[in-house]
């Protein structure tokens, strides 16, 4: 990497934390706004459904996304592998 590409990098990387804390902060601002329009017995009501929502969510993936990724990553590697020694 030369010169450059390292300020670059670190240039974007500060945007990037600058954002989000830019957006953890504008949603915590956001969150007391609602909670102070629909009070605590609704925000009970919703945090309940959040939590489930959170749990159930556990069921929805089931370790498909990582086998998948594996089995695309061997398919790759199996072409790329195949391609480079077909040229030899």
């Amino acid at each position: 990497m030369t010169e450059f590409d390292l300020k670059d990098l670190g240039r974007k990387s500060v945007l990037v934390m600058a954002y989000n804390v830019f957006g953890a902060f504008s949603g915590y601002v956001a969150l007391f706004f609602v909670f102070r329009y629909i009070g605590p017995g609704t925000w009970g009501i919703v945090g309940s459904a959040t939590a489930l929502v959170g749990l159930l969510t556990i069921f929805t993936d089931l370790g498909l996304s990582r086998s998948t990724g594996a089995a695309i990553a061997t398919l790759v590697s199996y072409s790329v592998g195949s391609y480079t020694t077909s040229m030899r």
